[in-house]
């Protein structure tokens, strides 16, 4: 709400009129008023709210950042917003997991930085590890399991029922 204030018995003529600091508020400008002779002169100066800044990061993948409800697009993101507490939501990223909804406060004036953080989804692969000598897929006689790899052979890796799931190179890559 606005306040009044008055000042009786100026002389005629024409004043600057300033407005002074309020905490947590950008004051308004400066007025040029004239006060004529047995009149009233009214000047007004509209006080506005001073923003705080979020800073909106996600690792290791850039993700798309919701405020308020609100997309602002995919982080890094700065955002201007009123004090108090507010909404951070995530966007999904594929083979990652979407970072919780965060609530920032936000303080008049102040950068306030968070960040999501997302974490890769992850799978399973099972089955026996053997070098698959001649091929073929399938555990010969004399093709032991193994534990590691070496460099130039081919190994193979089957489940626990015996069907072919793929290979591993000496580098340690799966192939399917």
């Amino acid at each position: 709400t606005g306040r009044e204030v008055s000042h009786s018995y100026v002389s005629p003529g024409t004043y600057t009129v300033s407005f002074g600091a309020v905490t947590n508020y950008n004051a308004p400008p400066a007025r040029s008023a004239t006060v004529n002779a047995n009149q009233t002169t009214n000047i007004t100066g509209s006080y506005t709210i001073q923003n705080g800044t979020l800073t909106v990061n996600t690792t290791p993948v850039a993700g798309s950042v919701t405020v308020d409800g609100v997309l602002r697009g995919t982080s890094p993101q700065n955002v201007s917003l009123c004090p108090g507490t507010h909404t951070v939501s995530f966007g999904g990223v594929a083979n990652y997991t979407t970072p919780a909804n965060q609530s920032p406060t936000i303080i008049s004036g102040v950068t306030t930085p968070i960040n999501g953080v997302y974490t890769p989804t992850t799978g399973t692969i099972s089955g026996t590890l053997f070098n698959d000598a001649n091929g073929n897929g399938i555990i010969d006689t004399g093709e032991a399991g193994t534990n590691q790899t070496s460099d130039g052979q081919v190994y193979a890796l089957i489940s626990a029922g015996g069907s072919y799931a793929g290979s591993l190179s000496a580098n340690g890559t799966y192939s399917f």
